[in-house]
């Protein structure tokens, strides 16, 4: 959201210096021109020329900023970055560091107004050169990549050991048997076998711990033409494993791992997720994290939506369905669309929730909803937490009999759009 403010208002103050600077209705006003023919109103033309030649170029570098800013904002529409990700992708990195340069020429003697900004981009760069678990982009740590069958790649990281004070935080914890990870926990990856430059951004299904490192589950793009595909970041990374259960060892570059913004899930007494396709790995995260804390009349339900059963077909989700057979408040299901139809996620959402299911022994909980997939399916879960929100709050005021087990529900949808 900052970033499109940003780029309406210097094109609003870009138009509306051009208006003046320009107005026919003072044309041959020598005072004018002398103060605004550089576009720097600090500095006249003839200060300009005496200092450099650059300095009378403040019009022509803002136009040279402001141009690409709008190509970065137009190749972020979701339907060019999920068709034309490259495209979008390399936009970005190439065009970013052209407006740094040409914002920096066009502050001229202003130039002390975009330190700040500078300051921060370099320290963002910096930490990711250089920090995180692995090291940074700076450092290379070899992963297992292998085919999991049934058109899934995983990508196993070693222990990522740092002897820092975070470090001897985890072992700490990790030796008075508490969890010493946090869910939802992304990384970009970069492998330089494919490309030197891209990097992609996955959610671990298995976090890191001091014993193993993070794991990750993707599958190559569909829904293109064969010659766009071989073309795409995750069809040359299923290339390197053509066989099911074949691996590779290959070097990766990992930076992160970065969390999202909502914590609802540590204080929830009902987490449900509602997930398709690879965002089973946010819910695994989940999973794992519910499992290792255990809070104290707590549940767990996950519900995973796929096309075709065989795409269910993986180890980790066997593992956790495995478990849940076993572990009390623990319920996984698989939905497939192919057979039954699309996912109402207000279905599972109500019978997750019911106070008839006996599930919960008062209403006096609170559910949090996690959300990542396609789309459609994000914005149908959005809008069955909208009702079940307003429903809830309803029978609240009403004070009589509920037929829910929260108090309240909030949510997290994993969208990449602001």
């Amino acid at each position: 959201m900052v970033a499109y403010l940003y780029s309406a208002a210097a094109t609003a103050h870009g138009i509306t210096y051009i208006i003046y600077a320009t107005d026919s209705s003072s044309e041959g006003d020598e005072a004018k021109e002398e103060a605004f023919a550089t576009g720097n109103p600090a500095m006249t033309l003839s200060e300009s020329k005496q200092r450099s030649e650059w300095f009378t170029l403040t019009t022509y570098t803002g136009i040279a900023a402001i141009l690409p800013v709008w190509i970065i904002v137009i190749t972020s529409i979701p339907w060019i970055r999920r068709n034309h990700y490259n495209f979008f992708y390399y936009n970005h990195v190439l065009f970013g560091l052209v407006i740094f340069v040409a914002a920096s020429i066009h502050a001229s003697t202003d130039f002390y107004l975009l330190m700040p900004g500078l300051l921060l981009w370099l320290a963002d760069w910096a930490c990711r050169i250089f920090a995180g678990e692995a090291g940074g982009l700076s450092s290379k740590t070899s992963a297992t990549l292998e085919n999991a069958g049934n058109g899934w790649l995983r990508i196993t990281l070693p222990p990522l050991r740092r002897l820092d004070d975070s470090y001897n935080r985890v072992v700490a914890l990790e030796e008075k048997g508490r969890s010493s990870f946090q869910p939802l926990l992304y990384y970009h990856l970069q492998i330089t076998a494919i490309s030197r430059l891209q990097n992609h951004a996955f959610t671990a299904a298995i976090p890191s711990s001091i014993d193993s490192g993070p794991v990750f589950l993707l599958q190559p793009t569909t829904g293109k033409s064969q010659k766009r595909l071989n073309k795409e970041w995750t069809w040359k990374l299923a290339s390197l494993v053509p066989e099911p259960l074949s691996t590779k060892t290959i070097n990766v570059r990992a930076e992160g791992p970065y969390g999202v913004g909502d914590n609802g899930f540590e204080t929830a007494s009902h987490i449900i997720c509602i997930v398709g396709g690879t965002g089973i790995t946010g819910a695994c995260s989940l999973a794992h994290w519910w499992l290792e804390r255990r809070p104290e009349n707590t549940l767990f339900t996950l519900v995973w939506t796929v096309r075709d059963r065989e795409a269910s077909m993986i180890r980790e989700w066997t593992d956790l369905q495995q478990t849940a057979i076993s572990v009390p408040n623990l319920t996984t299901f698989t939905h497939v669309s192919s057979e039954i139809g699309r996912v109402v996620p207000s279905e599972h959402l109500n019978n997750a929730l019911a106070l008839a299911g006996g599930a919960v022994a008062s209403s006096s909980g609170h559910a949090w909803v996690y959300s990542s997939g396609p789309t459609g399916l994000l914005d149908s879960v959005e809008k069955a937490c909208i009702g079940a929100q307003k429903s809830i709050r309803v029978a609240k005021d009403e004070k009589g009999a509920s037929s829910w087990a929260v108090q309240d529900i909030g949510w997290y949808v994993a969208k990449w759009e602001v």
